[in-house]
């Protein structure tokens, strides 16, 4: 089988092609560049595809867009799939209405097309005010869902309001299974059934039926409370900057060190990053060597050079996807303290910065 993804952007060129299947490479290799990206998606891509025997493929020319394919080999089952559930269980679902209330327009017909699956017929809801819009119409039009598929955080915690509402106000009363982000407890709220994002199929399933059961089902076990890391309660809280323009590398560290406890403020450039030490105290600062506008070497020499005695020698970490002794010399004699490689390694990572922060 054949497997095309097509895109309308910037177009690759001829030379480009040749190159970007090689790891922290992109495209647009400039620190100045309008597009970020860590370069390592291709690269992934093209492992895995390897890996399951395929090969990868780029059509592409500048200006008119990109058509990246693999081609992959399946042998042909030899009997049908073994079914989820028994065709009873499923004809209890057939025809039955609910309601899918999801801020997120993906995650929404994703949802639906799986509960259409089993002959459900699913109406979607994007915010809790179009969704207790729709519960009070079928409501008052002799009826009542009889299940409601609700996203605790559709939008700005809408999503507990309505779960609530829903469960207080006997005219809309109807099962809610919760989806939650991951981590996310949200015990507190009254819910049939739970499930953790990004939702499987069997999963969905099974908290679809167990919702409608009722409270005489056995109820799904609830997942362990984390543990929190040794000594956390005498770890000194640090204000970090983090100075990311690519996205993903910037929830990334955000999680490592957010769940440490501690303060992240964020900057997309070197300029932002300049400024914001300017105005605000921080402990350590984390600088992405390649952004936009104004680079992370640029930055670290501008930050060096502020009145402020203080915030001058705030320590300063490189990020770099490159990790050799010139690269190295290069950070330091922009004035950073030291570099952390990427990918990140989350421990070396969060032992540096602390380090660095407890120092007087």
């Amino acid at each position: 089988m054949r497997f095309s993804v097509r895109d309308t952007g910037i177009g690759i060129s001829a030379a480009d092609q040749q190159r970007i299947f090689t790891p922290f490479t992109q495209g647009d290799s400039s620190t100045v560049r309008k597009y970020s990206g860590s370069g390592l998606g291709l690269t992934i891509a093209a492992n895995l595809v390897s890996l399951m025997g395929g090969e990868i493929a780029v059509e592409s020319a500048p200006g008119r867009g990109s058509v990246f394919s693999f081609t992959l080999s399946f042998p042909r089952q030899a009997g049908e799939e073994p079914a989820a559930a028994s065709a009873e269980t499923l004809a209890r679902l057939d025809g039955l209405p609910l309601l899918v209330v999801e801020g997120n327009a993906t995650v929404r017909r994703l949802a639906s097309d799986m509960l259409a699956g089993w002959r459900m017929r699913p109406e979607e809801a994007d915010a809790a005010a179009a969704a207790l819009a729709r519960l009070h119409e079928a409501a008052q039009a002799g009826g009542k869902f009889p299940l409601v598929l609700l996203d605790a955080a559709t939008p700005q915690d809408e999503g507990a309001a309505l779960a609530k509402r829903i469960a207080d106000d006997p005219s809309l009363a109807a099962p809610v299974v919760l989806l939650r982000a991951p981590g996310a407890s949200q015990d507190d709220l009254p819910a049939a059934a739970r499930l953790d994002k990004p939702v499987c199929r069997g999963e969905l399933l099974q908290a679809v039926l167990a919702a409608l059961a009722g409270p005489g089902a056995p109820p799904r076990p609830a997942p362990a409370a984390p543990v929190p890391p040794p000594g956390a309660a005498q770890r000194p809280k640090l204000r970090i900057l983090l100075a990311e323009d690519v996205p993903p590398n910037r929830k990334l560290v955000m999680y490592l060190l957010g769940s440490r406890g501690h303060e992240i403020g964020v900057a997309e450039n070197g300029a932002e990053a300049v400024e914001m030490v300017r105005r605000h105290d921080f402990d350590v600062v984390l600088m992405d060597v390649q952004m936009p506008d104004v680079d992370g070497f640029e930055a670290a020499r501008r930050i060096r050079r502020l009145a402020d005695p203080k915030k001058a020698g705030v320590p300063i970490v490189a990020m770099t996807a490159y990790a050799t002794k010139a690269d190295e010399e290069r950070c330091l004699a922009a004035g950073m303290n030291t570099y952390v490689s990427k990918p990140i390694n989350g421990p070396r990572l969060v032992a540096l910065v602390e380090g660095l922060g407890v120092q007087p």
